[in-house]
């Protein structure tokens, strides 16, 4: 019981440091300040760079990979002539010995 208490309180204290990171890293570069960055170095306003606008999305996957063309399923009565022989001969020996297994 007190395992989880103890793991509780460092999980809300993780969370309030992370909370607190977050509005510090927020904080550290406002709009204004941006602007001025940017102007002290001669840059224009334009935060996408060029021909961004012809970006449509990122894809984060593997790329992409030719599928392999499908066989088209056999019909049910492809079955091979090689099974069918083996098929009666076991169900002739069956009927040789009358039903009794070996």
């Amino acid at each position: 019981m007190g395992l989880l208490i103890r793991t509780a309180a460092r999980n809300r204290k993780a969370a309030r440091s992370a909370v607190d990171a977050g509005l510090a890293a927020d904080e550290f570069l406002k709009d204004q300040d941006f602007k001025a960055a940017l102007a002290a170095l001669d840059v224009s306003d334009s935060s996408a760079p060029k021909g961004a606008e012809q970006v449509v999305s990122a894809r984060f996957g593997a790329p992409l990979q030719t599928t392999r063309e499908r066989k088209p399923k056999q019909a049910a009565s492809a079955v091979p002539q090689e099974f069918l022989n083996n098929m009666d001969n076991a169900i002739a020996a069956k009927k040789a010995r009358r039903g009794k297994s070996a």
